[in-house]
């Protein structure tokens, strides 16, 4: 079993994921390898703390949800924030 990581850690690379244009919870699931129980645990704290925001819901084929989430500027802010943290001297 690999090393658990840690919520922050998680957080940061599910904004990440967002900023980079995956914005549909399945292919958010895929690109930041999580549990789906994990990814929406820390999808709700986003929402929650407005770090992302629901930006459409449309029914797709056989009338299931479709949903797209976009980073907020709270978001934003945030990911600029640990970059300058990690990468600045």
């Amino acid at each position: 079993m690999g090393s658990e990581r840690h919520t922050f850690e998680v957080i940061i690379r599910l904004l990440e994921t967002v900023r980079s244009g995956t914005n549909n919870p399945s292919r958010m699931i895929i690109a930041t390898k999580m549990s789906n129980r994990q990814f929406y645990h820390h999808m709700r704290f986003c929402l929650e703390k407005n770090l992302l925001v629901l930006e459409s819901s449309s029914s797709g084929r056989n009338q299931i949800q479709v949903k797209t989430y976009g980073l907020t500027e709270k978001g934003q802010l945030l990911l600029q924030s640990v970059e300058k943290r990690v990468y600045s001297p």
